[in-house]
This record gives structure tokens, sequence and C-alpha cells, in this order.
């Protein structure tokens, strides 16, 4: 765990990461596993950006694009 995304209301938005892969046809398991990976790297992007504590969980999600875009240009 990490305290960038120890915040009340993380688990709601990692929870919506999980399901809108899952609507994206991912199957459970990796949904869950991306998910995680999302989660925390857009969490740590909102703590070195923006501020290392005292963010809110909502304030995650507009960096959950980003990373995605980020972790596919990495991939092999």
């Amino acid at each position: 765990m990490s305290s960038a995304t120890s915040v009340a209301g993380s688990g709601d938005v990692k929870a919506g990461i999980v399901a809108e892969l899952m609507a994206r046809s991912v199957p459970a398991e990796g949904a869950a596993a991306w998910g995680v990976v999302l989660h925390l790297t857009a969490g740590r992007a909102v703590s070195e950006h923006q501020a290392p504590v005292g963010f809110l969980a909502r304030e995650v999600l507009p960096w959950v694009p980003r990373v995605m875009t980020q972790l596919s240009s990495q991939a092999p």
C-alpha cells in the first residue's frame, strides 16, 4: 500500500477503474491486476505533481488516462 492511495474513497476509484476495464472486455483477473497498477501509479502521480498529502480520491481519476498512455508506450 502507498500513502498516495490511502485516502477516503480511494477504493471506490479503484473499483471504478476495474469495472471500466471489465466493461471493455478485459477478463476479471486482468482487470483487477491492471486496476491496481493504474490506481497506484495514478495516485503516485497526484502525490508527486499536486500534493504529497491532503488530496482527494477524485483527483486521482483524471490521471488514469495519462498513466494508461504512459504504461502502454513502455510496453514491449
